[in-house]
């Protein structure tokens, strides 16, 4: 997908997760390129698995065309996430 592209129509999204003290919390935080809102999402823990299980939870509730993709760095927590069934997932470097 064109940079471009991503940063001048809305529906892009940026995921990152932040961990807390001792990694005994965790959330893991949206960004929509174009207008900036924040999506806080706390997880039940710091794996792979909890992030694609609270992603599926979060996007449930959603309109289906209301975003277009996600770019994850490539951690561990974002691991399983290449075949997400929102559509597009992409991985920056």
């Amino acid at each position: 997908m064109n940079f471009l592209i991503m940063t001048s129509e809305f529906g892009h999204l940026e995921g990152d997760t932040i961990v807390g003290k001792d990694h005994k919390s965790a959330v893991m935080t949206l960004a929509e390129r174009v207008s900036k809102l924040i999506i806080a999402l706390k997880l039940a823990e710091t794996t792979a698995a909890a992030v694609e299980q609270r992603l599926d939870q979060w996007f449930t509730k959603l309109p289906r065309n209301l975003f277009k993709s996600i770019t994850f760095d490539c951690g561990e927590t974002f691991f399983n996430l290449g075949d997400f069934s929102f559509g597009v997932a992409r991985f920056s470097n």
